[in-house]
């Protein structure tokens, strides 16, 4: 829970490099946060107001912890969701694709995916460009479903701010699935 709140009022912390340059904001290499107290509080100030800050509440349910588990998931959990909404069952089956993805998924997840995936069309990218497309389409397909989970939508900052919001028809069981591949049950 102290972690979300961290995402919430420190954003600038946490947030993928494409927010602060929606700000305008191009940092040196060498910029670190927290080396200027007043620039990261302005950053962090003009991310809460571009975002807005939801109200958590003062506990968890099992749902919203679930999710909270995903942070450190949040690239992989976009980049399936991504596959899903492609459709294309060759980014799952192929040599080549599969190298990609397996940098970000493990085998396990990738079959998963498989197991959901219509299959319905063919490949669109070429395997150096499909995990950055496949990973803006699932941060756009989050974005939607962000606006009622504030749990969701407050570890959106650790994903590239999405174009839009993408309203597709993924299998509900996706996330479901994604997040226990990826996040298996604490023991």
């Amino acid at each position: 829970m102290l972690q979300l709140y961290r995402y919430s009022w420190q954003p600038a912390r946490y947030a993928h490099p494409a927010w602060l340059a929606a700000l305008g904001f191009r940092p040196r290499p060498d910029w670190r946060y927290g080396q200027r107290p007043p620039l990261d509080e302005g950053l962090n100030q003009a991310l809460r107001q571009r975002r807005g800050t939801p109200p958590l509440g003062q506990a968890l349910t099992p749902r919203t912890r679930r999710l909270a588990r995903l942070a450190p998931m949040m690239t992989a959990a976009a980049l399936g969701l991504g596959l899903l909404v492609l459709e294309c069952s060759d980014y799952l089956l192929l040599p080549a694709y599969r190298q990609v993805i397996g940098q970000w998924l493990s085998e396990e997840a990738v079959w998963q995916l498989f197991g959901l995936c219509g299959g319905k069309r063919g490949v669109v990218w070429a395997p150096d460009q499909l995990v950055e497309r496949a990973i803006s389409l699932g941060a756009a397909v989050l974005a939607r479903l962000a606006v009622n989970e504030p749990v969701l939508y407050i570890l959106m900052i650790l994903l590239p701010p999405p174009e839009r919001a993408l309203w597709p028809k993924v299998p509900g069981s996706a996330l479901i699935v994604l997040e226990q591949v990826l996040c298996p049950p604490e023991d």
